[in-house]
């Protein structure tokens, strides 16, 4: 008796997970495929996911709060929030990681931060408060 309502209690939790990576797949806005292949699995795999008539295995669940920044217990319960909280140094950290790999905007605007001299600092941040006064 133990055993059934065990096993019943474990396809219900999966039932719940398969939902789970979906409401994350579209929290992230981002398509099946691309998750797929940031996980290393095939798209297939994910659809079937999805729909429930597969479960992730412990790995894939490892993976995905790794690579997601997912809370473990959020994605196999329901219980808690879906991310994990971020301190502000892990925030900067990846800011800083996103930009190294920017070719762009970010990348630009960085380093000409860095060139600044303390006065031209010291500038901005005059002009920074008066903008942020003039701010409703």
């Amino acid at each position: 008796m133990y055993n059934k309502n065990r096993k019943r209690e474990n396809k219900n939790s999966m039932e719940k997970i398969n939902e789970r990576v979906c409401e994350l797949i579209t929290a992230k806005q981002i398509k099946k495929t691309q998750f797929a292949k940031e996980l290393g699995i095939s798209q297939p795999y994910v659809s079937e996911l999805c729909k429930g008539t597969k479960s992730p295995s412990d790995r894939t669940i490892r993976d995905i709060c790794r690579l997601y920044d997912v809370n473990e217990t959020w994605l196999r319960t329901g219980e808690g929030q879906m991310f994990v909280a971020k301190s502000r140094e892990q925030e900067i950290g990846e800011f800083f990681a996103d930009v190294v790999k920017d070719q762009g905007f970010k990348k630009n605007f960085v380093n000409m931060l860095a060139r600044m001299t303390a006065e031209e600092w010291a500038l901005m941040e005059r002009k920074m408060r008066e903008v942020l006064e003039e701010t409703p």
